[in-house]
């Protein structure tokens, strides 16, 4: 059981203790169906959490979780990810807004530098009825801050008023912390998958999987580790060949459903005119024996994909000329191939900040298995020995799922929700 007890609005835990440990069962943390009320409708889009201690205490990898269908989910650390220090019983910490809180239960998970008590309010902020409302028939005056996922039409006005548009977009926006461990992790995508995590690498050698799933890549070539863009922190590969973090036939997909993605940017534009992001494939004859996604000189993202010996490929064009601009901010991708249906789907998201900037899908007919001869499942220059397209790319982390829990016409969505990549 979590050791955090939530009421409608109120936590507290009963005895000092120096871990919170993160929810696992169905009667963890606690009930918050009452929020589910004509007053705070069935979801409520905004709410705040603040934390008070019995004694001054610093608490790390403090995580928000909800319980929804049937499952725990992770909602998102607060205080961004960093430590939160509550400097005595007279002080406390109150979090920025929690959006889109869903679920029947909540539960907060935590580490204590101490054998403390800590108390937790999370109170709902904003809520709106899932029924859409009309106002057209009256005016809407808003008192205080309007919050807003999506406006449909244009806003116009100045800064005393009304503001200009487009609202909706990632800007402002802080991208989502890389897991801090493969609970986490499958707590938010539901996923037994091999997962790198290259934020905090600092040289050469093999770096082993996170997740459940085993799967270890090698460096190779001159890469610049600790490289910083758009104020996350990853590792560049710079040269047109030679800069790889991959391993030879490993993780082979065959004719399974798989699921992958990571953050990933565009750095330096070194030689050639097409930079692999990741994917797990080989060239052969000039077509992709595999899967990929990688961007053009012209900024353009772009998904490859082919069975074994290139009988059938297909090219997925997501995000058009000008998207991913040398230098620009990291994106956050998820790429699904599901073979559930008559024919294969191959399904593309791309966000950045925790906005969904675009979706695409291609039914891939009469796809067979991907899984070919040495090919390279990795990031950078691959091939190693005769890269198929060059480096630039940049990663600060990835992962990569197979089977039929990588299934559905929504599961990309629900990944790509649940680490945070989108709304």
């Amino acid at each position: 059981m979590s050791l955090v007890a939530f009421t409608a609005q109120t936590v507290t835990v009963e005895a000092a203790q120096t871990s919170l440990p993160a929810p696992t069962l169905a009667g963890d943390g606690a009930d918050i169906t009452a929020w589910a009320t004509l007053l705070y409708s069935q979801r409520v889009r905004y709410a705040d959490v603040a934390i008070t201690a019995a004694a001054a205490v610093t608490l790390t990898n403090v995580a928000l979780w909800e319980y929804l269908d049937s499952k725990w989910l992770f909602v998102g650390y607060l205080n961004g990810g960093a430590a939160i220090v509550i400097a005595d019983a007279a002080q406390g910490f109150k979090s920025d807004l929690v959006q889109n809180i869903r679920g029947t239960r909540l539960a907060l998970s935590a580490t204590l530098s101490g054998a403390v008590a800590v108390t937790v309010a999370a109170t709902p902020v904003e809520s709106m009825p899932d029924s859409a409302r009309d106002f057209t028939s009256a005016d809407l005056h808003v008192p205080g801050t309007l919050y807003a996922g999506a406006l449909v039409g244009p806003l116009t006005g100045d800064t005393t008023g009304t503001h200009y548009g487009p609202v909706g977009t990632e800007a402002g926006r802080s991208s989502p912390a890389v897991p801090a461990n493969d609970t986490v992790f499958q707590a938010a995508t539901s996923l037994s998958a091999a997962w790198w995590d290259f934020s905090a690498l600092a040289g050469a050698g093999s770096i082993v999987s996170k997740g459940s799933v085993a799967g270890t890549l090698a460096t190779s070539g001159t890469l610049a580790y600790g490289y910083t863009l758009g104020s996350q922190v990853g590792v560049h590969f710079d040269s047109s060949t030679g800069d790889a973090i991959r391993a030879v036939a490993t993780l082979l997909p065959g004719l399974n459903s798989i699921m992958f993605g990571g953050r990933v940017g565009f750095a330096t534009d070194p030689a050639g005119g097409q930079h692999t992001l990741m994917g797990n494939f080989r060239q052969t004859g000039g077509q992709i024996e595999g899967v990929v996604i990688r961007v053009d000189d012209n900024g353009s993202l772009i998904v490859n994909i082919g069975d074994a010996g290139v009988a059938h490929t297909f090219l997925l064009t997501c995000a058009p000329a000008g998207f991913m601009t040398v230098g620009a901010a990291p994106i956050d991708f998820i790429v699904q191939l599901d073979r559930s249906g008559a024919d294969p789907v191959l399904r593309a998201r791309w966000c950045r900040g925790g906005y969904l900037l675009g979706t695409a899908a291609l039914t891939c007919a009469a796809l067979g298995t991907l899984t070919g001869t040495s090919q390279e499942l990795g990031f950078g220059a691959l091939q190693l020995a005769a890269p198929a397209f060059n480096g630039g790319g940049w990663v600060q982390w990835g992962f990569w799922a197979t089977g039929v829990q990588c299934e559905g016409a929504s599961a990309a969505q629900l990944v790509s929700q649940g680490l945070g990549f989108e709304e």
